[in-house]
């Protein structure tokens, strides 16, 4: 790589790829798993990539900055500005548009792993269910024995039945002494009229 000059750092571009290798690079210096690893040989190639972008937008601003009057004013070099950076664009597109696709892809796998481990989850908690049901089953002795019979005792001890058998026979005998009299009204005045 050139030294950096200054204009470079007032390019946005340029910013942004200069992070984006800075950024790779601190992921391969820190990763966990060995050189070997598919996600260690995928980041080196992507770190390759962004120093070739960073490389080339260096080109494009050396060239900018010794004729940038001449260049800027041309329709020619705004056309290749644009198909550059539309290759650029390209390029991170459909890198993004395979690592969406990766991680699709895993997302569907672990979907159904999770439905599949869910089921067996169920599957082992009814098991384990039925192991304790059969437990307790084999622990119950095997017959039950009848210790003393059920009575029904003679006197009422303690019981509401001898009040409220009081009060119905006292309402009874209020009624019946209640409609005897009205029919003896009805007959002394039936006989009054007549």
């Amino acid at each position: 790589m050139t030294a950096k000059q200054p204009e470079y750092h007032e390019d946005q571009d340029w910013r942004k790829l200069n992070i984006d290798v800075k950024r790779l690079k601190y992921q391969i210096a820190n990763g966990a798993d060995g050189a070997s690893s598919p996600a260690v040989v995928q980041m080196k190639k992507d770190l390759t990539f962004a120093e070739d972008l960073l490389q080339e937008r260096e080109d494009q601003l050396d060239q900018l900055g010794k004729s940038q009057e001449d260049l800027t004013e041309t329709p020619e070099y705004q056309l290749k500005l644009s198909k550059q950076e539309e290759a650029s664009l390209d390029a991170r597109y459909k890198e993004q548009t395979a690592e969406f696709e990766r991680l699709f892809d895993d997302a569907q796998v672990f979907e159904s792993d999770e439905r599949i481990l869910g089921y067996k989850r169920e599957l082992f908690n009814a098991m384990r269910t039925r192991i304790k049901q059969k437990n307790v089953e084999r622990n119950v002795p095997g017959s039950i024995g009848i210790l003393t019979h059920a009575f029904v005792p003679l006197e009422p001890h303690k019981d509401s039945r001898v009040l409220y058998t009081a009060i119905v026979l006292v309402l009874c005998s209020t009624g019946i002494g209640f409609i005897t009299w009205l029919y003896r009204r009805k007959r002394v005045s039936v006989r009054l009229i007549s």
